[in-house]
């Protein structure tokens, strides 16, 4: 199962890793890029929030100046309406023949009238004296203000001598540009969340991986060790012992105990071949030698398919429940008389240990040597049982 959740994760990655790297590097550096420009026009748009801030401080500063200056110049147009009318109703104050030399009057005119004023002053007019000396000092005070004013508007900046229109449409642009890079922030934080959900995802798969390639070197190394070459080839060679040994017990009695078999190479201590249950047979009257089974007489091959037969059965149902029953089906034809006189003995030892022995054989001996039999005859295309009566 495990296996299987491992090839349906691998099956789920992309075939190439190297596109998914080269991926990840080229998100790293469109985000790095993206940083880099989102730092720059974060610090432009601190630039330009500054310079705003500083304009709107100085026109803030000059309209209030320029107030200033309207209301002062209110109040002087006010004194000098004033003066106008007075001037207006004092030339209608003055006789009639007055008032025409008043409104041509020239130079020589005004400086008659200053000598005639300079007279009238000596002549201790005190109050009309005072308020003309009053009059020509706010004169000269309103002048010396007006050309301060004047000069101070000469030192203001350009950008602050511009139309107030200008001002609001660069303030609007402004704010313009501040919305299209809060949207591109925006993006940029979106394309970030998204890079690092690839981040993240790509820092699961990677653990996965590495977690699933661990399991997969267990499960390697484990199927290793249970596989045919390892515990498999040792149980295998362990049970080939044990049945060896339970033929032999049979053997030694079918032999007479002139056979027993050796697991190839056992001899030599090696015991490893590739084949399971490959044989060697000794004979304890002619030699040490190992004869291979198969160069073993028809008897004697009988004797050892017999023994390998209730060994591998004795070593099945040792830890269940024991061999009951045997059936053996024509295997006495290449055994001679005494052979056959063997046999029947080591059945008939059999029968101590088992509930059922079944033979099948073309042997009257056979037949004769067990208390109960059958006999099996074709009559008319027909197979007929018949009970031998002993």
């Amino acid at each position: 199962e495990k296996l299987a959740t491992l090839e349906r994760l691998q099956s789920a990655l992309p075939a190439e890793r190297e596109t998914v790297r080269r991926r990840y590097t080229d998100f790293s550096l469109r985000l790095e890029t993206l940083e880099k420009e989102l730092r720059t026009q974060r610090s432009q748009l601190k630039d330009a929030d500054r310079d705003i801030d500083r304009l709107t401080r100085e026109w803030d500063q000059a309209k209030d100046q320029v107030k200033n200056i309207d209301l002062q110049l209110k109040d002087k147009e006010r004194e000098r309406h004033y003066a106008v009318q007075a001037i207006i109703a004092n030339q209608k104050a003055l006789p009639a023949s007055w008032q025409t030399v008043a409104e041509t009057v020239g130079t020589a005119e005004y400086s008659q009238w200053d000598k005639e004023c300079t007279d009238l002053e000596a002549s201790d007019i005190e109050q009309r004296v005072q308020e003309l000396q009053q009059a020509r000092i706010n004169r000269d005070v309103f002048r010396h203000h007006v050309e301060e004013l004047e000069g101070q508007q000469q030192r203001f900046s350009a950008e602050v001598r511009r139309a107030p229109a200008d001002i609001k449409a660069e303030l609007e642009q402004a704010r313009n540009t501040e919305k299209q890079r809060e949207k591109e922030l925006s993006e940029a934080r979106q394309q970030l969340a998204q890079l690092e959900s690839y981040r993240r995802q790509r820092e699961q798969i990677g653990a996965d991986m590495l977690r699933l390639e661990e399991e997969h070197l267990q499960y390697k190394t484990l199927a290793e060790l249970l596989g045919k070459d390892r515990l498999q080839l040792y149980l295998v060679r362990q049970a080939e012992k044990q049945v060896v040994e339970y033929a032999n017990a049979v053997l030694d009695r079918l032999s007479g105990g002139q056979l027993y078999l050796k697991l190839r190479g056992e001899a030599e201590g090696e015991g490893n071949s590739g084949k399971a249950l490959e044989l060697e047979a000794y004979n304890r009257v002619t030699g040490e030698r190992p004869i291979n089974v198969a160069f073993l007489s028809g008897s004697q091959k009988f004797r050892v398919a017999v023994s390998l037969a209730l060994g591998i059965g004795q070593y099945a149902s040792r830890q269940h429940r024991p061999i009951e029953s045997v059936i053996i089906d024509e295997g006495f034809g290449c055994l001679d008389s005494q052979g056959r006189q063997v046999m029947i003995q080591e059945l008939q030892n059999l029968r101590n240990h088992m509930r059922c022995i079944l033979l099948v054989s073309h042997q009257e001996e056979f037949a004769e040597a067990f208390p109960d039999g059958y006999r099996f005859e074709l009559e008319d295309g027909t197979a007929r049982i018949k009970r031998l009566q002993k």
